[in-house]
């Protein structure tokens, strides 16, 4: 069995997204629409990486990952929180690329570390620990694009927020 250590290396960052509401039928022709204005570079890196950091804490009261559906159980919905964290940030225009890239691939990786719960859950451990790979290989690709858009924590390769 591959060493559970190399399930650390897991990660999600931040996303962004404008909020929009709608309202009324066709009749009622009023539709509002309610986007948070853009953070500046630096409000996006600080708010970007206390979220990684926060996360990184839930992860580590985890403790040492394991392979069981107890330990995923818990795990999936820390990944899947700090996501939806990150979606409520706006980033400025000039990172807005980059971001959205980095955000499309943490999807993925979140989308990953659900399927490693559920194969564990099934008991397919030799699956999970193929998505484990699938995963961590994503994990990079988020985290260097963090680095691309400057954040600190969020980009370290070695950091404990798999989530």
């Amino acid at each position: 069995m591959a060493d559970v250590r190399a399930l650390l290396p897991l990660a999600t960052v931040v996303a962004c997204a404008a909020l929009a509401g709608c309202g009324g039928d066709s009749k009622k022709a009023v539709t509002t629409t309610t986007a948070a204005p853009p953070l500046t570079h630096q409000q996006l890196i600080s708010r970007g990486n206390k979220v990684c950091i926060d996360t990184d804490r839930a992860v580590t009261q985890l403790g040492q990952p394991v392979w069981n559906g107890d330990y995923w159980g818990k795990y999936v919905p820390l990944s899947q929180d700090a996501l939806k964290k990150m979606d409520a940030l706006t980033p400025p225009a000039k990172d807005r690329a980059g971001f959205d890239q980095m955000m499309q691939l943490a999807r993925q990786e979140v989308a990953a570390i659900a399927d490693i719960r559920d194969l564990v859950n099934a008991g397919k451990l030799s699956q999970a620990q193929t998505k484990v790979r699938v995963a961590t290989a994503l994990d990079t690709k988020v985290k260097f694009a963090a680095r691309d858009i400057g954040f600190g924590f969020c980009s370290l390769l070695l950091s404990n927020w798999p989530a």
